[in-house]
């Protein structure tokens, strides 16, 4: 069920993520690979012996880095 939830929630997100990088030079194979890995999540019935992998090269995407100047900004106003 899990990974109903996921995958759904993976699909509302992926067009955002493909939409600001498609046309970004270097980003074609970063780009393959997230569409397979979300496309992957739809089926429950294989398991997912890469998971693991997959986490680790999407751990390294330059979007999913923590970003020092984004930290200080929450919860200011004006």
């Amino acid at each position: 069920m899990i990974r109903l939830y996921v995958a759904a929630y993976a699909e509302r997100v992926a067009p955002l993520f493909v939409g600001l990088r498609a046309g970004v030079h270097g980003r074609a194979a970063d780009l393959d690979f997230y569409a397979a890995s979300m496309r992957d999540l739809w089926y429950v019935d294989r398991p997912r012996v890469d998971a693991v992998e997959r986490v680790g090269l999407l751990e390294r995407f330059p979007e999913l880095q923590p970003h020092e100047d984004v930290g200080p900004r929450l919860g200011k106003c004006c």
